[in-house]
């Protein structure tokens, strides 16, 4: 499993709306956490993709329009 970030996301989204997302590209998404800080949506999310899978979500949906605006998605780093 790999963790990718995903930000620029509408405040809107769940996490059943951004599984849809990857759904679109063919990626299966494990699990996604959207992150949120004193409880309101903060934008940015992290998904558990298969290995094989997280080329294609990067490569598929950085760049895709979800709810009005551009996602970005590229692998999750750790803390510094």
């Amino acid at each position: 499993m790999k963790t990718v970030y995903v930000s620029c996301l509408p405040y809107s989204t769940n996490e059943s709306d951004l599984a849809e997302v990857f759904a679109s590209a063919g990626v299966v998404v494990g699990d996604v956490r959207i992150i949120q800080r004193d409880g309101l949506p903060s934008g940015f999310a992290f998904c558990d993709v298969a290995d094989e899978d997280a080329a294609i979500a990067i490569e598929h949906l950085n760049g895709a329009e979800v709810g009005g605006r551009y996602i970005k998605v590229s692998p999750a780093r750790p803390r510094q």
